[in-house]
Order: C-alpha cells, then sequence, then structure tokens
C-alpha cells in the first residue's frame, strides 16, 4: 500500500510539471499470479490530439545514412534495472534518479523538431536501456545503425543503463547543426552517435566493438520471446 501511495505521488508531480491532466483512475491492491502478488505499479493510459498528422514520428529508423542521436545523459544507474533483473536475476539498488525539469525540456525539445519536420524517427529510452530502445528502433523497418560512442562507462552499464530522460533520435544528414543548436536552447545534452545503416546494429564503445548482430536475429528474438518465456515457466 505504501509503494503504491508513493508511486501515485509521483505520478502526480510529473502531471503537475508536465501539465497533463488525469480525468480518472482505478485500483486493485489484490492482483495475484501463482500466488504470488504483482509490482504495485499503476497503469497509466493516455489520449492525444495530433494536428497535422504529416508530422507524426515514428519510434522505428526510417532511412539509410539517417544520423543518430542521444538526447539526455547516460549515468551508471542499473538499479532495479531490466538488466539487472533478466540477466543476474537480481531486483534491488536505487532507481534512477528522475529531474522533472529535464523531463519537461526533452519533451519541449521533441515537440519542436517534430513541428519542423526534422526528425525522420524517436524512440524513448526505458526500459532495459539504450541497447533495448535501438533494437525496437531497428526492428520494424530492417534498419540497423553502425554507432560509435567515447565515454567513460562500462560498456554494459552504457546499453543497459535505464537513465531518464533520454530518447533516441535519428534526423536526414545536413541538419546536425539545426539539432544541436534547438537541443542547447532547451539545455539538453545531446550526443550524435553514428549512422543507420542496412541490416545489422553495430555499436562501439571507445574504440572497442561490444555489439554486433543482425536486425534479424533482432526480430526473430522478439518475436519468439514470448514462447520462450512460457516455456522457461512450464
Amino acid at each position: 500500500m505504501g509503494q503504491l501511495a508513493a508511486a501515485v505521488k509521483g505520478l502526480s508531480l510529473a502531471c503537475r510539471a508536465l501539465e497533463t491532466p488525469v480525468v480518472s483512475g482505478n485500483v486493485s491492491l489484490y492482483n495475484e499470479t501463482d500466488g504470488e502478488s504483482i509490482l504495485p505499479t499503476p497503469t497509466v493510459g493516455m489520449v492525444g490530439l495530433l494536428e497535422d498528422v504529416s508530422r507524426a514520428v515514428p519510434h522505428a529508423f526510417a532511412a539509410e545514412h539517417d544520423v543518430v542521436a542521444l538526447f539526455g545523459e547516460t549515468r551508471d544507474e542499473l538499479g532495479r534495472s531490466e538488466y539487472l533483473a533478466t540477466v543476474l536475476g537480481r531486483e534491488e539498488g536505487p532507481c534512477p534518479r528522475l529531474d522533472l525539469l529535464a523531463v519537461r525540456s526533452l519533451v519541449d525539445l521533441l515537440c519542436d523538431l517534430a513541428a519542423n519536420g526534422v526528425l525522420s524517427s524517436a524512440h524513448d529510452v526505458s526500459d532495459g536501456g539504450l541497447g533495448v530502445a535501438l533494437a525496437e528502433a531497428a526492428i520494424p523497418n530492417g534498419l540497423g545503425a553502425d554507432l560509435n560512442v567515447e565515454t567513460a562507462l562500462l560498456p554494459t552499464v552504457y546499453l543497459f543503463s535505464e537513465s531518464t530522460p533520454r530518447v533516441v533520435v535519428s534526423f536526414p544528414p545536413g541538419n546536425e547543426k539545426a539539432v544541436l543548436e534547438a537541443a542547447r536552447r532547451y539545455g539538453v545534452p545531446t550526443a550524435f552517435l553514428g549512422r543507420v545503416t542496412k541490416g545489422a546494429l553495430r555499436l562501439s564503445v571507445s574504440g572497442n566493438v561490444v555489439l554486433d548482430v543482425s536486425v534479424s536475429s533482432l526480430r526473430q528474438a522478439s518475436e519468439e520471446a514470448f514462447e520462450r518465456m512460457m516455456e522457461t515457466k512450464s
């Protein structure tokens, strides 16, 4: 009950920061699966209105040779992450810190760039961190990326930290200056990572290749994930 109340308080603070109204709500404290209680996590459903549908920005990479950039800062924050739970079987550690003013600035930046037709794609970095966000951006259109970053973080941390707020974007070459200037106006840290390519997702950290996987393999893993999960539980 205390965890759920704290989560709802967090939602309230976020709604105020983002000027997002809540019109109704519902909660159940008695949900269980196989005798185990579910996590005390409120579910939020939202509906928005897009005045000009031509300005819609998809989450998937859209065109080969587009520039790939990351908005937001990646920190050493693996606490309560999908990586920690899935790979190491641990649910512990502090959650990533949250700066609601930074969230608002990033949202405003994305709306600005989208309204001006600059972005080809934009995908939030959330569960699973940057590694999962890149895979989700690659799978729909079979477009990967060739990326290279310089960071003091360990590759595992850089790929799977769930620091927030962050968004992976892509845009046509020649728009680098416009994107960087807009990001500076809103105070959003920005890193150019590389280019959209065909067939494979490759990432080098400080000159060392840490990820090199075909998009077809990513798609297969995604399509078979539910079946494998059920096999594991049976």
